[in-house]
């Protein structure tokens, strides 16, 4: 019976914890929802743009992957698998000329290496 009596105490723990970890993970929520309204491609902010190279593998590769993908549909579409492979980096320095790239860099060099 002593149970009963503490409800209102495990009710405030378990939101506690519920907000802790939405807290702990807002970055990754607030990427997962701006992903989903931007067709399921992320778009970086400045802090978090990393150097897409051969190995990298994630959720910006797999952005990557798919803005390859829409910049050019006359070839093979590449499998949006978020590894970053011979496939993907045979693919970026065709439309870019480069072997490793910053999202934030992607369409300025597409369009740069179109007009060379």
């Amino acid at each position: 019976m002593n149970f009963l009596k503490n409800k209102g105490w495990i009710s405030f723990v378990l939101l506690a914890a519920v907000v802790g970890v939405i807290i702990w993970q807002w970055e990754a929520i607030k990427n997962f929802f701006a992903s989903k309204a931007n067709g399921g491609l992320l778009t970086p902010n400045k802090a978090q743009d990393p150097i897409l190279q051969m190995g990298s593998k994630g959720r910006y590769v797999e952005t990557l992957q798919g803005k390859l993908n829409q910049a050019d549909t006359s070839l093979t579409r590449l499998s949006l698998d978020g590894d970053f492979g011979p496939l993907t980096q045979a693919r970026l320095k065709a439309l870019t000329g480069k072997t490793s790239i910053r999202l934030s860099e992607l369409e300025t060099a597409i369009k740069a290496h179109k007009k060379a």
